[in-house]
């Protein structure tokens, strides 16, 4: 099965997703945007559905400097994919690109976060090819926001591990144009 996640847009295929989450996300997203922003944290809008993952990043918060991006669109020029990267920001003095998520359920692991590394791989790929930025990225962190409140989990994917991931994100891209090509007759298989 071929899968791709919300945030990654390819070409002009389209995904159906269920709009509330996506809506509370959102309204996360720029609570986010706002604090790195500059508004002081007591002035910050949290809509009611993201009281809980608001108390959940405020372990994170302390740790994230010298912001470059936020909610930006990236695109690979030559790949042919494109996304909105969340952040780009230094995490603990390292300059990384973060992937915000939420959810009810504790991911205590990179691996419990299923698809998440390869967006994140996706993302640094994108960013170190867009002719519109000057970064270049070598790692992510993945920072899972809690309905509950309870202290999110930051995954760091490291140099090494953002790599390979990177090459799995190109074999999952891959995929996704034979699959295109097979569809559109320019392929068979």
């Amino acid at each position: 099965n071929f899968c791709l996640n919300v945030r990654l847009n390819i070409s002009n295929q389209t995904v159906s997703f269920n709009s509330e989450i996506l809506s509370n996300g959102a309204s996360l997203h720029q609570s986010i945007v706002s604090l790195f922003e500059g508004t002081p944290p007591s002035k910050v809008t949290v809509a009611l559905p993201n009281a809980g993952h608001w108390r959940s990043l405020q372990t994170v918060f302390p740790h994230i400097r010298e912001v470059d991006l936020l909610e930006k669109p990236v695109v690979h020029p030559y790949l042919h994919y494109r996304g909105v990267v969340d952040c780009v920001a230094k995490y603990r003095n390292q300059l990384v690109v973060i992937d915000w998520k939420t959810s009810k359920k504790l991911k205590p692991t990179l691996a419990k976060t299923f698809d998440s590394p390869l967006q994140a791989a996706a993302y640094v790929g994108a960013l170190n090819f867009d002719t519109n930025y000057r970064l270049q990225v070598d790692s992510a962190v993945v920072v899972i926001a809690y309905e509950s409140g309870e202290p999110c989990h930051i995954h760091h994917i490291t140099p090494d591990k953002c790599l390979r991931y990177w090459k799995d994100w190109l074999h999952r891209l891959k995929q996704f144009w034979e699959i295109v090509n097979e569809e559109k007759g320019l392929i068979k298989r």
